[in-house]
């Protein structure tokens, strides 16, 4: 398997608690936070009985808090760092319809076939080579009984010259991996997922574009 830094990126006290922090408590990462989540609910708004959704990779749980304050279905988390799964399970053991969490790659993850209605996956695309994509992918689909919904980051040129600036003036030598619209049809297809609909973050302004597919029986 492919080894790339988001792999290992969380795995200590300090990543975990300065992550949601760093990206999320500023004007900007709350407007971001929001926008996310709005892109991510409107994809909600297509899909019918949920009874149970997985959030993999979980990272502080963010996304998943925010659905289990907003909807009824039982919610499980999984993450590659023991960290993030540490923190996620406190800041969700509160809510009653949190089942658990668990610690799992993503392109081999711990679970039977069909185990959730929904799987979704958020704010990782864009670190996978395309490699893993396909992997993770695979393995998304394999879990889930209907809907797979992942936050791609679409390859344009000026969100590409945008994206390597920021990481130039943050310092960060994190390697980016977007993909065109093209290619994610074209996964998709490969894993006979059925596209239900696509919902931008903010248009022209960010790569993050919210897919939403069906598994076809």
């Amino acid at each position: 398997m492919k080894e790339y830094p988001a792999k290992t990126a969380y795995q200590s006290e300090k990543s975990v608690e300065e992550y949601d922090i760093k990206r999320f408590h500023s004007l900007r990462g709350k407007i971001i936070d929001y926008l996310e989540k709005r892109a991510f609910s409107n994809c909600l708004k297509e899909c019918t009985d949920i009874n149970s959704l997985l959030d993999v990779p979980t990272g502080t749980g963010r996304f998943a808090e925010y659905l289990l304050k907003k909807y009824n279905f039982k919610i499980s988390v999984a993450d590659i760092s023991q960290k993030m799964i540490d923190y996620s399970e406190r800041r969700l053991n509160r809510f009653h319809n949190f089942e658990r969490a668990t610690i799992g790659d993503i392109t081999n993850l711990p679970f039977e076939s069909n185990s959730f209605d929904m799987v979704i996956c958020v704010r990782l695309m864009g670190h996978l080579p395309d490699e893993v994509k396909i992997e993770a992918i695979r393995e998304l689909t394999r879990i889930s009984k209907h809907y797979i919904g992942i936050a791609f980051y679409e390859k344009s040129i000026w969100l590409s010259i945008k994206k390597k600036v920021v990481l130039f003036l943050n310092k960060n030598k994190s390697r980016w991996f977007p993909i065109k619209k093209e290619t994610i049809k074209i996964l998709l297809k490969e894993q006979r997922l059925v596209l239900i609909t696509r919902n931008y973050v903010f248009r022209f302004f960010s790569e993050c574009v919210f897919y939403l597919a069906e598994k076809k029986n």
